[in-house]
């Protein structure tokens, strides 16, 4: 069993943020259109600019898919 850290002072601000004032659901909640994910990966978007602000097509080498699951993405 391998050990998985990440920062989770982003997904701790991100979470607070939709919990108190549902700033992604009021923004993006008519946008998604068929796709389910899609404010769970903007979450994973605007987590990626609070921690380590990675070029887009490497977040999925930066970030393990624990995080991304906190965030509400499903595999």
């Amino acid at each position: 069993m391998k050990n998985i850290t990440f920062p989770l002072g982003g997904i701790v601000i991100i979470d607070r943020v939709e919990k108190e004032f549902g700033l992604f659901s009021k923004i993006f909640g008519g946008i998604g259109g068929n796709m389910k994910d899609f404010i769970p990966l903007v979450k994973v978007h605007v987590n990626n600019r609070l921690t380590h602000s990675v070029a887009t097509h490497q977040i999925l080498k930066t970030y393990p898919i624990e995080a991304m699951n906190k965030l509400g993405v499903k595999e």
